[in-house]
């Protein structure tokens, strides 16, 4: 496997794990204060911190492989 595939699934799996991590600990808030599941929030949650931390994998990888 070159470089290329291993950073692309690298900044899928930071994508991935970041996304589910953040949402279940933002639902397991939700649920605390006894807020019922919101699937919207949830699927919001997921896309834009997924995004956010894909992005930074994406940027720490490029950064480590200048040096």
């Amino acid at each position: 496997m070159d470089l290329k595939n291993k950073q692309t699934k690298a900044i899928l799996i930071g994508t991935l794990i970041g996304g589910l991590v953040y949402t279940g600990l933002m639902t397991s808030f939700d649920y605390s204060y006894k807020q019922d599941l919101s699937i919207g929030k949830f699927s919001a949650n997921f896309i834009f911190f997924g995004i956010f931390m894909g992005c930074l994998t994406h940027y720490n990888l490029k950064k480590q492989s200048k040096k």
